[in-house]
């Protein structure tokens, strides 16, 4: 019978069938939770670079990180238009009464839109997006929100100005009786 040669010939045995490809589940919920890689090595007690060549040379493993990351990202676009939008969350706590009873508390708080929130996601989501510019002069900042709507607006406003110029502009003679 021959003898069949294996790709690890330094006599160790390799750990990706043994550790990463049992935890394909875990990695993805590592990774779409914001894990790093090197973080994730630590867990599975495997090398930065054993990870490395592993995704070299596993497809099926980069194709797994690549749908986490996916997923990491739609998971931050939604939180982030949920931050932009503003939202209400509620928050548990537990107070104690005089009595020294324990009560558990849910209470509804309000968190106001954030405008940083609603320009991420907007660059990053919204085609035809323009940013607002800011100019900075001295101690003042100056916005410059540079919109569509609002150019058309400013041109309507100016023609219709430019024709009542002209109804001004006309000569008008009094007859008296």
């Amino acid at each position: 019978m021959p003898v069949v040669a294996s790709n690890n010939t330094a006599g160790r045995p390799e750990l990706y069938p043994t550790i990463v490809k049992p935890k394909f589940d875990d990695i993805y919920e590592w990774i779409s939770q914001g894990n790093t890689e090197k973080s994730i090595c630590k867990r599975l007690g495997i090398h930065p670079f054993t990870w490395i060549c592993y995704k070299k040379e596993y497809t099926e493993l980069t194709e797994l990180i690549t749908r986490a990351r996916t997923a990491a990202g739609d998971l931050l676009l939604n939180k982030q238009f949920a931050a932009a939008c503003g939202q209400t969350v509620t928050l548990y706590k537990q107070k104690v009464t005089k009595d020294g009873d324990v009560v558990d508390i849910a209470e509804d708080m309000y968190i106001p839109p954030n405008v940083n929130a609603a320009d991420f996601w907007s660059r990053h989501m919204m085609p035809g997006y323009i940013p607002p510019k800011s100019v900075e002069s001295g101690n003042i900042t100056i916005n410059n929100i540079q919109l569509p709507q609002l150019e058309a607006d400013i041109q309507a406003i100016q023609s219709k100005r430019k024709e009542l110029e002209t109804l001004l502009a006309v000569d008008v003679e009094v007859i008296e009786d």
